[in-house]
């Protein structure tokens, strides 16, 4: 279970109703799930594309196909990567090797 799924959520203006909803379906399958710190969405504004992409970890994967989820690569995390929903130690979960002092 390695597979990441993302969704385009609009412009940075047109993402925010997609958001709210893709967190409130989050809480329910977090809670619903026991609320496994790996369970993570993490969301990236590409200001040259001019789209807010949400990334789904492989643990939440039930609730991405259930949005529409597509395949995608593991995100890079840079200073734009944030985490949208989940618990607050997914950045170590993930991103482990990208972990820096001071980040």
């Amino acid at each position: 279970m390695n597979d990441w799924f993302s969704i385009d959520l609009g412009d940075g203006i047109t993402a925010f109703g997609p958001t709210q909803s893709i967190m409130e379906a989050f809480r329910a399958a977090y809670l619903e799930a026991g609320a496994p710190p790996q369970m993570a969405i993490f969301s990236r504004h590409d200001l040259t594309e001019n789209v807010v992409t949400a990334y789904f970890t492989p643990e939440s994967e039930t609730l991405a196909r259930s949005l529409g989820g597509k395949f995608c690569p593991k995100p890079v995390r840079d200073q734009d990567l944030c985490l949208l929903a989940g618990h607050a130690d997914s950045f170590a979960i993930h991103f482990p090797q990208t972990e820096t002092a001071g980040s």
